[in-house]
């Protein structure tokens, strides 16, 4: 019996969207907007707790907002969502199996008025937001999508595991130390590969997007045993912003990336804006030289293999760069704030 009772509440559940889908085909409800953004990786409350506060931004504006989590309070049991179909069918709600989902997430989709993104802290590509996004779009329906600001330097995010690969195995991370004529010591961050394939390293330059350069060949010492050698030299900034990228992929080289990218942030302070060396370089206080000399330190004791303490480095754009996002949303804005604002303005227009 209580069983029944369940799937009878379920089954309710079910009965009042389809109640919501008739009303909105009737054209009785208020200007729609749907919520896509990732769910996978997240809990319940983490998937809709942006949903509620843009929901109710939106409905002071007398704007109603759709979430594709909508009486879907039975999924809060699951805890992180990661397989949907094992997750739904402990639950045996249908319309929490994967092919519901799929369908009223793409009516919704394709009926708003306007779709809002949220890819703000993304961590992967969102199979799920880029398909409703494709369904938006098909429909001419206008695209709102909160997202960090491009870096500089784009990088696709596809081949950041590769170039960490090629890195952490074939590469080096280092800190050059030089002493000027002045007596202060100066530091240069360098990301290094040299190869005798010279393939690979016109692989590494084009999937890094043209940082660097590369020199070659090289016949080491004449010996007519060695072939000739190509090598692909990052330095400074660029070495900054492709450590910067790689480093949640690399295993063995991370603290020597996170080092360097600190030592090479703090050059930047003291560099003049559009030289990447040291010339111009403006003077340090002693604070700071010792500051770098203190990484230096910590980075020599990473290279040869010890446990040392090290800041990350800040978090390298938004996987979905180089997805369809720049193709079919028409308006990207940095903060939630700003999406709600211009999805305002556009129902108001």
């Amino acid at each position: 019996m209580a069983a029944w009772e369940a799937r009878r509440a379920r089954a309710g559940a079910v009965f009042r969207c389809l109640i919501v889908c008739m009303n909105a085909k009737r054209g009785t409800m208020k200007p729609l907007v749907y919520l896509a953004g990732p769910i996978s990786g997240l809990n319940f409350d983490g998937a809709t707790s942006w949903r509620d506060s843009v929901k109710e931004v939106l409905g002071e504006w007398g704007i109603k907002a759709l979430s594709p989590l909508r009486e879907q309070e039975h999924l809060k049991q699951v805890g992180i969502f990661t397989n949907a179909a094992e997750e739904a069918a402990r639950l045996e709600s249908p319309m929490s199996m994967p092919k519901g989902l799929t369908i009223r997430d793409r009516w919704d989709a394709m009926r708003c008025d306007v779709l809002l993104v949220n890819l703000l802290g993304a961590k992967t590509v969102s199979i799920g937001t880029m398909l409703e996004i494709a369904w938006a779009n098909a429909k001419d329906i206008p695209i709102v999508c909160a997202m960090e600001e491009a870096p500089q330097h784009t990088i696709d995010h596809a081949h950041l595991g590769w170039l960490a690969s090629l890195i952490d195995g074939e590469g080096c991370v280092y800190v050059v130390r030089r002493v000027r004529d002045s007596g202060n010591p100066c530091f240069e961050f360098r990301i290094q590969v040299t190869m005798t394939d010279k393939e690979m390293i016109d692989a590494a330059y084009e999937r890094s997007n043209g940082l660097g350069v590369i020199q070659g060949p090289y016949k080491r010492n004449n010996n007519p045993q060695w072939r000739e050698a190509w090598r692909w030299t990052v330095n400074n900034k660029d070495a900054a912003t492709l450590a910067a990228a790689i480093f949640p992929y690399l295993v063995i080289k991370r603290a020597q990336a996170a080092l360097g990218y600190e030592i090479e942030r703090i050059n930047a302070t003291f560099r003049p804006e559009g030289h990447k060396g040291h010339k111009g370089f403006q003077r340090r206080t002693p604070e700071i030289i010792r500051e770098q000399e203190d990484l230096y330190a910590k980075w020599k004791a990473a290279k040869d293999r010890e446990v040392v303490e090290f800041a990350p480095p800040p978090a390298y754009g938004n996987p979905h760069e180089h997805a369809m996002v720049n193709q079919l949303v028409g308006f990207r804005v940095p903060t939630l704030w700003d999406a709600c604002d211009v999805t305002r303005q556009l129902l108001a227009a």
